[in-house]
């Protein structure tokens, strides 16, 4: 046998020799958290633990057991960003079955848990298994510890220490590291309140450099404060650093005051343009403290001329509206409003165009170097009056379209509100679940029925502190007139035609966020009119109409007539 043929067989030996033996896993892993410590005792936070896997060649990592000391530590949900997680105290099973780990990877598992002793380190070992190996056999093994210490000591200040509703401020914090062991932080991260919307800053704030022992830093936000009752907003968070995860901070406490509410009253529910009318606005005190006040401001929307004083009042000034600039009025030194106080100025004035008008108002508190806005119900409503339609409705003694459908609403609501038992006294706020066009309507239809059962009706958003105080919500789904011939064939101009109204209202009464009371109320109504008088008996479009002309042809008109009281709404958002 020649040497070339020895050489082979022997090669071949070799091979079949060593295919026959199991190939051994040889892949690695190393586990650390990502601060060496957490803040305890019984604090409940997330801790983070990157795991580096390293598999061999040829090899596949399907799972990783974690295995801890679990006397004085209380897991809650685990979470992997690369496979699904089994908890059994005091295991950890992370699954990677359905996407095998075949490359080097770094899985992150944030695990929630709290620690019920502190100045102590808890013990772990993570095992993981192979593709590559027997059954149950462990390819790499490895323990780490997580410390328990206490939380790092900082002191925070905030200024300004007292905000008002509806202010945008900013907001100054001063933090200094005054911890006794020396301990640095790295970033800081804020939970703000939901009613203070942060218009410029971030809630993490992390450090180039770590803020040390003894160091103080200031940070700025600025900031929106939603308009919200009277009372206290806490502001929280927590410290992290390389040595020590979740240590809370201080509550910051800021001082929401209370502030003033405005209300504007005329003598009829619109005004009309071209006429000289009568207008009272309020600000009141509905709060339980009183209000320093040096200086409160209404604003004169555009399209209002003559602007009077019924009854001249020391420290106001006027300024009249003109072109494109809105008018102003001051009221200086007004000092302190006490609680149920109220302000009033009634002025005479003669709009000069329609629609609906916000007149907006101001204050600014004591010691305050701008103006505050202020909330509260201050839409006035103008129409324009065409020649003789006053005297023409006023003759054919008719409801006009809204007139018809707010009776229609007022007569089903009674009838629900028998549900509703309450005793008289109770404070209620009217909110809209929706901007809808015909707000409006349904909120003086509830005012009205409510008031009449003796309910208060209040202009706060939100409960004041108070146990007996709900809020009324309200959407109107549908609201719809519809004019019919009375008799079938061609219906003659001016012949009598009939005219329903439907309204369709939803209504939930709320008290302490617990819903008590809820109700659909199905309004309707009817009456006869003269044909050729529709147009007369419309207006604006916040209510559908259609018109059933002969042989049932349907037409969909846009109002564009009378409305309520015998007068036209043309309405536009100034």
């Amino acid at each position: 046998m020649s040497f070339k043929v020895k050489s082979l067989i022997c090669a071949l030996s070799l091979i079949f020799i060593g295919g026959g033996r199991e190939l051994a896993a040889i892949s690695t892993f190393s586990a650390r958290f990502a601060s060496s410590g957490i803040a305890g005792p019984n604090l409940t936070q997330t801790a983070i633990l990157y795991m580096h896997y390293f598999p061999g060649d040829g090899e596949a990592l399907l799972r990783t057991v974690i295995k801890y000391e679990h006397r004085d530590l209380t897991l809650g949900t685990v979470r992997s960003t690369l496979g699904k997680v089994r908890s059994v105290e005091p295991l950890l099973e992370v699954d990677y079955g359905e996407n095998p780990l075949g490359r080097e990877s770094i899985d992150t598992l944030f695990i929630d848990l709290k620690a019920s002793g502190v100045d102590s380190e808890t013990r772990w070992e993570g095992m993981i298994f192979s593709s590559l190996g027997a059954s149950g056999e462990v390819a790499h093994s490895s323990a780490f510890g997580l410390e328990v210490g206490h939380p790092i000591q900082l002191d925070v200040s905030i200024e300004p220490a007292r905000v008002y509703p509806g202010e945008q401020v900013d907001i100054e914090l001063v933090i200094h590291n005054v911890d006794p062991q020396r301990r640095s932080v790295d970033k800081l991260i804020w939970e703000w309140p939901e009613v203070l919307s942060i218009l410029e800053g971030e809630p993490e704030v992390a450090w180039q450099k770590p803020l040390q022992a003894g160091q103080r830093d200031t940070l700025h936000w600025q900031a929106h404060i939603e308009r919200e009752k009277p009372g206290e907003l806490v502001i929280g968070g927590r410290a992290e650093s390389a040595q020590i995860a979740g240590s809370p901070l201080p509550e910051t406490r800021l001082r929401v005051a209370t502030v003033p509410l405005g209300r504007v009253e005329t003598d009829t529910d619109f005004l009309r343009v071209g006429e000289l009318e009568r207008l009272v606005f309020f600000w009141s005190n509905a709060g339980l403290e009183d209000i320093e006040i040096d200086e409160l401001r209404l604003d004169v929307p555009q399209g209002f001329a003559h602007l009077k004083l019924v009854e001249k009042r020391a420290g106001v000034s006027i300024e009249s509206p003109g072109g494109e600039k809105k008018g102003k009025i001051l009221i200086k030194d007004v000092g302190r409003f006490e609680p149920g106080q109220e302000l009033k100025l009634e002025l005479e004035v003669r709009p000069l165009k329609t629609g609906p008008f916000p007149w907006k108002s101001w204050f600014k508190p004591a010691g305050h170097f701008w103006h505050i806005p202020l909330g509260g119900r201050t839409l006035v409503r103008v129409v324009q009056e065409h020649k003789n339609q006053h005297a023409d409705l006023d003759k054919l003694n008719y409801f006009t379209d809204l007139q018809l459908l707010s009776k229609a609403l007022s007569t089903a609501l009674e009838r629900e509100l028998d549900g509703l038992v309450m005793r008289r006294g109770v404070k209620i706020s009217l909110q809209p679940d929706g901007k809808e066009k015909g707000n409006w309507i349904v909120e003086d239809v509830l005012t009205r029925a409510l008031m009449a059962r003796g309910y208060q009706i209040s202009l706060n958003a939100h409960s004041p502190d108070e146990a007996d105080f709900g809020v009324m919500y309200y959407r109107m789904v549908d609201s719809r007139i519809v004019y019919t011939p009375q008799k079938k064939g061609w219906a003659r101009f001016g012949a009598p035609r009939l005219r329903e109204a439907f309204g369709d209202l939803f209504l939930r009464l709320e008290m302490g966020g617990k819903v008590e009371w809820a109700r659909q109320v199905l309004a309707y109504g009817k009456d006869e009119v003269p044909g050729d008088k529709i147009d007369l008996l419309g207006g604006s479009d916040m209510v559908d109409r259609t018109v059933i002309e002969s042989e049932y042809k349907l037409v969909e008109r846009g109002l564009s007539g009378s409305i309520l009281g015998g007068l036209l709404y043309i309405f536009f958002v100034p």
